[in-house]
């Protein structure tokens, strides 16, 4: 993936696996190839840093302090008016709600620097979560799915005047998915079954759905089903990605 064959530009951040027995030091493989495992660029209103994980499967040159320097030097560059997006293969320094950097001795508090979204992939499944109108945003892989049964994936996210206003799935699983002949009724729930199998009781079919874009549109839906009907939705934080089960009157998703 580059930027002829993807015919838009392409960045590169390193991952835990790109740590190879190579040169010098654990990421020197991938500077010779992809350039610095630390950089920043703007797009926009958008003020972009890329940094890297600095831990995989060899020792690593760079540090935690050695990113939470960088940052804070690059973050003194940038306008006060424009919003940031850091891209790091995994989450803010062991703390997904904090997004604060540390060197050992000062630390930079990212949210006081108009921190849009922190965009990681070492998780493998597809996450979005909006705290604090920062976004942490991750998705499985575009081959395979993720741990705990994401579908396989590519994440586009769509920005509008600095501010973040959709972001889509796009699933290389449920393209042009269709029910057969021989059904009484069809209904669209919003987002995607996946793995979850519908329970029915008394007449009503209880269905959980998947939605791992923004704004999300995942649930729990209950479906008359003699007519389709849809007799109430309740919108759940995240993706439902198990089978429904009935415990007396209550739903278990």
């Amino acid at each position: 993936m580059n930027d002829e064959t993807m015919g838009v530009p392409v960045r590169y951040a390193i991952g835990n696996h790109d740590y190879v027995n190579w040169g010098e030091y654990g990421e020197a493989l991938f500077e010779s190839i992809y350039g610095p495992v630390m950089y920043s660029f703007e797009v926009g209103r958008i003020h972009y840093i890329v940094t890297p994980i600095v831990h995989g499967d060899v020792k690593a040159k760079y540090t935690e302090g050695n990113v939470a320097a960088y940052v804070r030097n690059d973050l003194r560059q940038v306008s006060p008016d424009k919003k940031v997006i850091l891209f790091n293969h995994d989450y803010c320094q062991n703390d997904e709600t904090g997004f604060v950097l540390s060197d050992g001795l000062t630390e930079t508090d990212l949210k006081e620097h108009n921190l849009l979204a922190w965009v990681f992939g070492h998780w493998h499944y597809n996450y979005l979560n909006e705290i604090g109108g920062i976004f942490n945003i991750t998705t499985s892989k575009p081959d395979g799915g993720g741990i705990d049964a994401s579908p396989a994936a590519v994440r586009s996210v769509v920005i509008v005047g600095g501010r973040l206003t959709a972001s889509h799935c796009h699933y290389n699983d449920f393209q042009g998915a269709r029910p057969n002949g021989g059904y009484k009724w069809s209904v669209s729930l919003g987002g995607n079954i996946l793995y979850s199998a519908p329970a029915w009781k008394d007449g009503i079919v209880y269905a959980g759905t998947s939605d791992d874009g923004w704004p999300k549109d995942c649930g729990v839906t209950a479906v008359h089903g003699e007519t389709g009907r849809v007799l109430w939705k309740y919108k759940t934080r995240n993706s439902v990605k198990s089978d429904i089960r009935m415990a007396g009157d209550t739903i278990i998703a």
